[in-house]
Parts: C-alpha cells; structure tokens; sequence
C-alpha cells in the first residue's frame, strides 16, 4: 500500500467527538411497592447513603399520612431546591433542619383549604407556695406606773409612753422558670460545650438549656462546667453572643444576691448614676437580704 492510502485510513483530526453519557441515577421511588414497605426501627448506620435516605423518606411518607391536615400543606406547596441542611443532635432525637427555596409564582390555594390549629399556649404553673405561719402577738400587760413625783403646781409631768413598733415578714420568693424534672447537670454542660463548640453557636441549645431550668439547677451548671471544662461559662457565652441575647444569657447565670451587686455595681459605676436601679434594689429588697 502505498503512503496516500494509509493517509486515508487514518482517521480525521477534526471530526466531532459524542460527549460521554452522563451517570444515570436510579430513582428508587419509582420500584414497585415502594411506598408500602414497612421501615425498620432505625436506620443501618452502616455508612450506606441511599438507605439512609430511604429510611427517612419512608417515615416521612408514613408521618404524612397519618396527619391529614398536614400533608394537605405539604401537597399545595412548590417546594423547590435545597439551600441549607442542617442535622441538631438533642439528648433523645435529631432534628433535621432543611430550607427549601419556594418557587416565585407559588400564590396557589387549595379549593378547600383545610385551616390549621394553632398549638396551645404552653403555661407554667408554679409549684404551691409554702405558707409561712404568721406568729400571734400576745396582748402585752402595760407595766406598772412609776409613783408620782412631787412638782410644784400649775406644771405638768405627763410624758407619752408609747413606743413605736415594727412587723416584719419574710416571704418565699419562686421564679417564673420551674424546676427541670428530667435534670442531669453533667448533660446539660456536655451540650453546652458543644453548641458552642468550634465554628458558629447552636443558639436554640443555649435556649433549650438555660431557658428551661430554675435559678438553683442554672448555679449547679455555672459550677459544674467549670469542673469539667476548666473554662468559666460566663466567658464562653459572652464570646459567641453578643447584645441583648448576650446580656440575658449571662443574666441567667447569677444567683439573686450576685444580680442585684452586679445591678447595683453597673448603677454606679462611669459617669452618671442610674438612681432608679438604685432605688428599685435598695427599696425593695428585705433586711436580711442586703446584709
């Protein structure tokens, strides 16, 4: 053969390549009987994606189902794409935090809208005050009159005998926040140092914990992270919040005695004196107290 015809063989330099197919994905909702399987207690967390997935789409479906009003909702809206995923690991559950974007014309109603209950309002009783028994004042016998002075007339020596008394009672003081019945001071410190752990705080954990606990169990914790951290947990609030949030959370931490010294210290403390937190701590707080 000669040098033209092997010239001819070769293939051409700029003829058109097909792309590569892309990966096919296997919808797996689409295999039959999918929605009717029965989902196992928990998932395999066996390092398996798709059967992860599968565990949680299923129980979702199932959750739906059995609450019809709320997969009404579900089945009127336009979700669209994912934005942010979030996973929160609570002391008995996990809670999946998913944002969706919504879709700009998404303004449909349902024919028949079905309304949605608003949840009741949570209350907290406080537990019985205990009565403290007034005491009885026993009717006092006057003493006896000193005998006459002699005076001279026209001069009188009637002084008032009568002394002023004073009644004072103290009564028991019980915060808004109840005592937690499922406390465990270990835990909650534990949770604590991991919402504000490395980047970013888990603000709702801050909440859950220090919003939902009396005065007494919020002290164990202040003293118990100390122990088990060597960190003081006032610092580590004050440097992952900031403002008001800071300012409440930090407050949480005080005893009554140690909010009013540290009230009574901010009133005074720069230029200025703020009167009216003076007034309302030294006014109002019992004897006892302010010693």
């Amino acid at each position: 053969m000669t040098e033209q015809m092997l010239q001819r063989l070769q293939p051409a330099k700029n003829l058109p390549v097909a792309p590569p197919e892309p990966p096919r994905i296997t919808d797996v909702t689409h295999e039959e009987n999918f929605w009717d399987r029965k989902t196992k207690p928990y998932s395999p967390a066996n390092g398996d994606l798709e059967k992860t997935l599968e565990h949680i789409i299923l129980n979702t479906y199932n959750y739906l189902t059995d609450d019809e009003e709320l997969a009404g909702l579900f089945a009127w809206k336009k979700f669209g794409q994912i934005e942010s995923a979030r996973l929160i690991e609570n002391a008995g559950n996990y809670q999946i935090v998913t944002t969706l974007r919504k879709h700009p014309d998404d303004r449909t109603i349902p024919k028949d809208p079905t309304p949605v209950p608003k949840p009741p309002k949570r209350i907290r009783t406080p537990p019985p005050r205990e009565r403290i028994p007034i005491p009885t004042r026993k009717p006092e016998t006057p003493p006896p009159s000193p005998p006459p002075s002699p005076t001279r007339p026209g001069i009188s020596t009637h002084e008032d005998q009568h002394e002023p008394r004073f009644y004072t009672e103290e009564s028991v003081q019980q915060g808004t926040l109840v005592p937690f019945a499922e406390f465990n001071v270990e835990r909650d410190c534990d949770n604590l140092q991991k919402a504000m752990k490395g980047l970013g705080t888990d603000e709702n954990m801050l909440i859950h914990i220090l919003g939902n606990r009396s005065n007494d169990q919020r002290l164990q914790i202040r003293d118990k992270y100390k122990t088990m951290f060597g960190q003081d947990l006032i610092k580590d609030i004050k440097g992952d919040t900031s403002g008001n949030f800071n300012k409440i959370l930090t407050t949480l931490l005080y005893s009554p005695v140690e909010y009013d010294c540290h009230e009574l210290r901010r009133a005074v403390k720069g230029i200025g004196t703020d009167e009216e937190a003076l007034i309302e701590i030294l006014a109002s707080r019992s004897n006892k107290r302010l010693k």
